[in-house]
């Protein structure tokens, strides 16, 4: 699916419920992700962003580490779910969302497609 479609599903989606009475942050999420298939990625500097912040779990050429091997990881084809993984962590996987910006996930991802 092109970002564009993937997009307007994503906006298109009935707002998500938090533990908030009104879904504030749950909607906020959602369009945040949304919002970051708009951008485009440049490898070249997704490849320093990912050493300075991602090495030390998913260790050099993102191979693996304590973390898991990103390079060809399937998660990569699955945009929404990549994005969700890095803005709001998962498992032991911290949230990224306060440390890297959308632009800064959108270039690794990017220099994760070239590995």
């Amino acid at each position: 699916m092109d970002r564009t479609k993937s997009l307007r599903r994503q906006m298109a989606a009935p707002p998500l419920r938090g533990p908030d009475s009104y879904g504030i942050a749950a909607e906020m999420a959602r369009i945040s992700v949304a919002a970051a298939f708009m951008l485009v990625g440049m490898a070249g500097r997704g490849a320093g962003i990912f050493e300075n912040n991602c090495r030390a779990c998913h260790g050099q050429s993102a191979s693996g580490g304590v973390g898991p091997k990103v390079a060809k990881n399937p998660i990569l084809k699955q945009q929404d779910l990549f994005w969700e993984t890095v803005l709001h962590g998962r498992g032991p996987m911290p949230a990224w969302s306060t440390v890297l910006s959308e632009q800064d996930i959108a270039d690794i991802h990017a220099w994760l497609l070239t590995r």
